[in-house]
């Protein structure tokens, strides 16, 4: 399965990373196999193929009944060089992330702290598993993706050389609070990236990187499913609600379909299905697809329906975390030009008695104007799996009440807009998703 997949090659980078750049010296052994498997939250199987993929490229040997040891040999030079060719053309892929990633980190470091704190038990975890603990406690899958995601990229074996988040398990241990515990572990961090960009310096010229095309980061999200029929369902959804395929027209034929997004016909026909169990559309053997957005016909019983609608909720609770900090960031750094046309989108689906399309116009306007690669990337991301929640808001509410529901919401983010009152705006959006979150999660209990 995808999601399998994706988790198994997280663990091939992460020791692949330490054996490359010389964390894990020839001779090391590697955590036993369980312990890689409760650290990394994956199943023992999972583990044995990312080590079957590691001894397979010459980094290890795997032998019955002992830990994995390291086989791979280099000496410094060799491993200087393989660090300047993965982090030169990252440069400026993790520079946004170290100047903005605690727009996203930060809230929900604090907000999964707060968690650990109420519910942990005895002494805190090892420092390799520390970070990763405490994001878990908040049950929310997206978040944990994005905190992997992002240790994959900035490769943390090499950043942590100062041994930050050591620093930040001794301050908790000592009694200390966690905006202490934060500051101590940022102090190592920041050592850790000062070394690696002054090494960035000099790696450039030295191997003949300068014209070496960026590596921008990117947020694959795990599924359990083929993640294409959820990202094309989408982005259906979105043009019917644009009125692109208004309510009771046919969608295009199978072959067109497929022609347009680049995908296989079985492709399309699996987007088909989902939009079927979303109540979306219909299919008639001979005529095509019929538009319906009838949500008493979604069919919580299948899988890819629930695992839509759990991505949605998820989603929610994620932009409940962080779109204060992201909503300032954006809103300080885009120009009245910008923020004249937001709040003329405003008012126009306001009119236009649309006021649920409220959440695709403003993230709309976040991944147009946030200064930071970083958080365009996870929020449009964000945005895409909100689409498929719509069905099921428009149960949860509906028909009549839909643009009643939200209003409020757009009318009042309309005058602060004009008012440029960017914390009222910010400290807006923040109590309107989460009362969306807390409100789905009752839906959804119920079904």
């Amino acid at each position: 399965m995808e999601g399998t997949y994706e988790r198994y090659k997280l663990i091939y980078d992460y020791y692949a990373a330490r054996i490359c750049f010389g964390r894990c010296a020839f001779g090391d052994s590697l955590p036993a196999i369980p312990r890689i498997a409760s650290e990394f939250h994956v199943a023992v199987p999972t583990v044995r193929s990312a080590l079957a993929r590691l001894e397979a490229d010459g980094l290890i040997r795997v032998e019955a009944k002992k830990a994995a040891r390291v086989v791979y040999r280099a000496g410094p030079a060799r491993f200087r060089e393989n660090a300047a060719r993965y982090f030169v053309p990252r440069r400026e892929g993790i520079l946004d992330i170290v100047r903005t990633g605690g727009l996203l980190y930060d809230p929900l470091w604090e907000a999964g702290l707060r968690t650990w704190n109420r519910e942990r038990t005895g002494a805190p975890p090892a420092a390799a598993g520390f970070s990763l603990t405490v994001l878990s406690s908040l049950g929310n899958h997206l978040v944990m993706n994005l905190c992997w995601e992002m240790i994959r990229y900035l490769c943390f074996p090499l950043l942590d050389a100062h041994g930050a988040a050591e620093d930040c398990l001794r301050e908790l241990r000592a009694g200390g609070d966690a905006d202490r515990a934060k500051r101590v572990c940022l102090a190592g961090w920041k050592q850790d990236i000062d070394e690696l960009f002054a090494f960035l310096e000099t790696a450039r010229a030295e191997y003949a990187l300068e014209d070496v095309l960026p590596v921008p980061f990117e947020w694959n999200i795990y599924r359990q499913r083929p993640q294409l029929r959820y990202s094309i369902a989408s982005r259906i959804i979105r043009e019917i609600l644009e009125e692109r395929y208004p309510v009771g027209s046919f969608l295009p034929s199978l072959p067109r379909m497929a022609e347009r997004f680049g995908v296989a016909v079985s492709t399309i026909r699996r987007t088909l299905d989902l939009l079927a169990g979303l109540g979306v559309a219909v299919s008639f053997q001979g005529k095509g697809t019929r538009v319906l957005m009838d949500p008493r016909r979604i069919d919580f019983s299948k899988p890819e329906v629930r695992e839509a609608l759990g991505l949605y909720a998820e989603s929610l609770e994620f932009l409940a975390l962080t779109v204060r900090e992201v909503s300032l960031f954006t809103l300080e750094a885009a120009s009245g030009e910008t923020l004249d046309r937001l709040a003329e989108r405003f008012a126009r689906i306001r009119e236009g008695k649309k006021s649920y399309l409220v959440f695709e116009a403003y993230l709309a306007f976040i991944t147009g104007a946030c200064p930071s690669a970083a958080v365009r990337q996870c929020y449009r991301k964000l945005n895409e799996l909100l689409a498929c929640g719509y069905p099921a808001t428009l149960r949860r509410l509906g028909e009549n009440r839909l643009d009643n529901a939200f209003s409020g919401t757009i009318a009042q983010a309309e005058a602060d807009l004009r008012a440029r009152d960017f914390e009222r705006i910010a400290a807006g959006w923040q109590v309107f998703l989460e009362s969306e979150a807390e409100r789905f999660r009752d839906f959804a209990a119920r079904q």
